[in-house]
């Protein structure tokens, strides 16, 4: 009987070569996901560094006429990108062209780009696809910011003012207790002290902000921190008589000027380079009645403070003869002290544009000088 041929083949050299294939596959595979994992971190960082330049840009509101300046706004725009970093081969900052890459595409939006491409001369590097001869890959990130005016949500002390065309590039007084008769000057607002803790009271609770839990000293926190909760065209007040609150205002003010970083009088807003403390944002109002009975008497109905001084024919500054007025909030603006708080004159300073945190309000009127930025998405 013939022996059967052994016909089997030895293919351990075979699978050797299947094993080195499978491991340089795996290696690719790997490298590019380390590479892949590189260009969504470089993608995050250059969103985020066009999200922050954008609503820097749209920052940029002229204190006088609302519109935004843009030169200012690019190079807003460009330091702060330039204060964000982002990976190339390492992370380095984010620098734009404030001319390329700021453009307006509304008259209140700020569009920036940021990135990293070779026409830019910064691509992102690769660190393994280099082996399949990709040495580096275009990132790049866009943001849209709008400005627009808003309902304040932060920081609102308790004073608010009559409406009127206030000249951008005059000092004017506030008259916080209209209904005491006084004489006013040309350059005299008619304003309030808006008494937050009866608008609590009556349903709206406010569980915001550092002065939430304060016991008696509430008026003088609200003054010096601002009220935490959002306020909105239409929400109604009563208000507080200066005199029954005298020293609390006049040493709640003094703190606030003393708490800003630039305290220096005389100067207009675009020069000042402070922290905010000498901004008071205020609901602009009018005066729906009251100003009769006195301080605890929220009933009267004397007609308004405004209308009282000069129909009633009282004279003199016998404040406890009148008492508190009820008013609603009709828009929004900023007012900038120029000079520093004095008995005297409490608050003296200019009317103006101002950003401040808020939501928008699309149904803001034409005296709403408040507003704030957020970004925006598409054709929105």
């Amino acid at each position: 009987m013939t022996a059967r041929a052994d016909n089997s083949r030895d293919e351990r050299g075979v699978a050797m070569l299947y094993a080195a294939v499978f491991l340089l596959s795996s290696v690719w595979l790997v490298s590019l996901a380390l590479d892949m994992g590189k260009l969504m971190a470089t993608k995050t960082q250059l969103q985020r560094a066009a999200d922050a330049a954008a609503l820097a840009g749209a920052s940029a509101v002229d204190s006088q006429t609302g519109n935004l300046i843009e030169a200012l706004a690019r190079d807003r725009a460009a330091k702060t990108a330039g204060s964000n970093e982002a990976l190339r081969e390492i992370a380095e900052p984010v620098v734009i062209d404030p001319d390329a890459d700021v453009a307006f595409p509304r008259f209140n939006w700020v569009q920036v780009t940021v990135h990293r491409t070779a026409d830019t001369g910064n691509p992102m590097t690769t660190i393994f696809a280099r082996s399949l001869g990709i040495m580096s890959i275009d990132v790049q990130a866009t943001a849209t910011a709008e400005v627009s005016p808003i309902n304040p949500c932060d920081g609102t002390p308790p004073f608010a003012m009559t409406a009127g065309g206030y000249a951008p590039d005059q000092d004017y007084t506030f008259n916080l207790d209209p209904s005491a008769l006084q004489p006013l000057g040309a350059t005299a607002i008619d304003s309030y002290i808006l008494d937050y803790v009866s608008f609590q009271a009556g349903g709206n609770e406010c569980n915001q902000g550092p002065c939430s839990q304060v016991g008696g000293g509430t008026l003088g926190c609200y003054i010096v921190n601002g009220y935490g909760c959002c306020l909105k065209k239409g929400d109604e007040f009563w208000t507080l008589l200066l005199n029954d609150h005298f020293s609390t205002v006049k040493n709640s003010l003094k703190d606030r000027w003393n708490g800003d970083t630039d305290q220096r009088e005389g100067i207009t807003y675009a020069d000042y380079a402070g922290n905010g403390n000498r901004v008071l944002i205020c609901p602009i109002v009018e005066v729906l009645g009251g100003g009769g009975g006195n301080s605890a008497d929220r009933g009267g109905q004397g007609g308004s403070g405004v209308v009282a001084r000069f129909s009633e024919g009282i004279q003199g500054n016998n404040v406890n003869e009148l008492g508190p007025s009820r008013v609603r909030i009709v828009g929004f603006t900023g007012f900038f002290l120029t000079e520093k708080p004095t008995p005297n004159q409490l608050i003296v300073g200019r009317v103006i544009n101002y950003v401040a945190p808020g939501d928008p309000d699309p149904d803001a009127s034409s005296q709403t000088k408040l507003y704030g930025t957020r970004l925006v998405l598409g054709n929105e």
